[in-house]
């Protein structure tokens, strides 16, 4: 997982957290700095969506939070636009699931935006297929 960082001040190149995904960041030149960062606990939130793993190799698992049930519907879409995979599932109220694996994304890696729909609520990410 990489994060782009903007400073406030000077112009360091931040690469990304450690590999223990603590309170580390490093930048170019390799000095560390610390960040605090708060994990969701709750799956109660509207808009709620996490996708685990990510990047994944032969599958993901995306997991929303839906404050009805109704019908679903999974959009995957290239960065160029292309909507590459798509699936319709029945919900219900509280956690839900979809899972993408490579062969619904062609074995094709990259940089992809999930779209999950409900009748009243939309939830976007990115996932990254190695």
């Amino acid at each position: 997982m990489t994060f782009l960082l903007k400073p406030s001040t000077g112009t360091p190149n931040f690469e990304g957290l450690n590999s223990h995904f603590s309170n580390e960041f490093y930048t170019k030149d390799m000095t560390s700095q610390s960040i605090f960062l708060r994990a969701k606990e709750s799956l109660t939130d509207e808009g709620y969506i996490n996708v685990r793993p990510n990047p994944f190799d032969n599958g993901t698992t995306v997991e929303y939070y839906s404050t009805s049930g109704s019908v679903a519907q999974l959009e995957v879409y290239s960065m160029t636009g292309n909507l590459v995979y798509k699936k319709s599932d029945n919900t219900g109220p509280g956690r839900n699931f979809f899972e993408i694996t490579s062969d619904q994304l062609m074995h094709k890696s990259g940089l992809y935006l999930v779209r999950i729909l409900t009748e009243n609520q939309a939830y976007t990410a990115k996932i990254v297929l190695k």
